[in-house]
Parts: C-alpha cells; structure tokens; sequence
C-alpha cells in the first residue's frame, strides 16, 4: 500500500518485501523437508501396523514327514 500512497515513486517497500521473501525461503524449505519427512515416516509406520499378522492368526506350517 505504501507503493500505491507514493505513487510509485518510492521502491523501498518493495525492495524490502523482497529481501524478506528471499530470506524467509531457505527456512520454508527446510522445514517443509522435515514436515514431508515425518508424514512418509508416520504413513509407513501406520501400514506396518495394519498390516502386520497377529500370532493367533497365523496358521502352523506342518512338515511332510
């Protein structure tokens, strides 16, 4: 708003939305890995549980004795 009230004549406003986008970035990216990481992690942990066989339903594999 600052830009549109000096009738863009001044860039400083602009300049420094910058800066602080391209400072902020590095930071979003970082912690946009962790986020994915531990979603992966949680949705393997999650089908490992589901998927797992309980021992009373395992059948007793017999030998051909």
């Amino acid at each position: 708003m600052n830009f549109n009230f000096g009738e863009g004549e001044n860039y400083t406003p602009l300049l420094a939305a910058g800066l602080c986008f391209v400072a902020y970035l590095p930071l979003l990216f970082v912690l946009k890995s962790i986020l994915t990481a531990y979603i992966g992690s949680v949705w393997t942990l999650t089908y490992m549980r589901l998927t797992k066989p309980t021992e009373s339903s395992s059948i007793p594999i017999q030998g051909n004795a």
